[in-house]
């Protein structure tokens, strides 16, 4: 509990109080984790509904599936009885297994905002809580509202909270404790994904470095839109590292 504590305090160090948000994926191999790789910020058509300002039920259902990694079946069910010392403490429908989620400071934000008078956050236009596929079937209609594609579904967001959890560097059991997943092994994909477009990002970063673009050849670049030719001094001087049978010109 203690550690995925502190891997969750460390996720909204790095990320902040912004909602970045992933699509649904079918593994952690997406996207977001090739654009991770490129060097590039993950982004995704989740982004749209971010246009739901605090205060709107659509925005409550995207805090609470995003920031807490649950199914569906167990955010329609979450209240503020489950609210412990910070905590949302649970017990999860589908496997029975106790979860003690810490509340995301954006979390917090968007159900301080939210009017509810009800023992569950989500309600149905008639004050009733939903039933698992009566709220995934008006989450689909938001997707829709919000022109998303079809393949974006609650789950995913289940999906995605374990994929942000795992980039902030969380260990397979301190995912598995937020999530409620029973085997390390169902997480342990998004950690390799997440391990994966590190490192390519560290190894590109050391391309960089060995290998700089001089500011002259970027500006050639800007003013033709073609690529400069190396004058004969630059490709004379240059030589790998390792060969040896290159001597560097006098």
């Amino acid at each position: 509990m203690v550690g995925a504590l502190l891997c969750y305090l460390g996720l909204v160090a790095r990320r902040g109080s912004a909602v970045q948000l992933l699509p649904a994926a079918r593994s952690a191999r997406g996207p977001a984790m090739r654009a991770a790789a490129a060097g590039r910020p993950s982004m995704s058509p989740w982004m749209r509904l971010t246009a739901a300002t605090r205060g709107t039920k659509a925005r409550l259902a995207l805090g609470l599936l995003l920031y807490t990694a649950q199914r569906r079946g167990d955010v329609v069910a979450m209240g503020r009885q489950h609210e412990r010392g910070g905590f949302l403490a649970i017990v999860q429908d589908k496997t029975g297994t106790p979860v003690e989620i810490p509340i995301h400071p954006e979390l917090r934000a968007i159900i301080e905002a939210t009017p509810s008078g009800h023992l569950t956050y989500l309600v149905t236009e008639f004050g009733k809580p939903f039933t698992p596929a009566g709220f995934g079937n008006w989450f689909a209609e938001r997707v829709s509202e919000a022109g998303l594609p079809e393949r974006c579904r609650a789950h995913g967001l289940r999906k995605a909270a374990c994929r942000r959890l795992a980039e902030a560097g969380c260990t397979a059991p301190q995912i598995s404790a937020i999530s409620g997943h029973l085997s390390l092994r169902e997480v342990q994909p998004y950690i390799d994904a997440a391990n994966r477009s590190l490192m390519a990002a560290e190894g590109m970063a050391k391309v960089a470095q060995a290998f700089p673009v001089s500011q002259t050849t970027i500006t050639g670049l800007r003013k033709t839109g073609k690529t400069p030719r190396k004058s004969m001094s630059t490709i004379s001087s240059w030589r790998p590292r390792l060969d040896s049978n290159q001597r560097p010109p006098a």
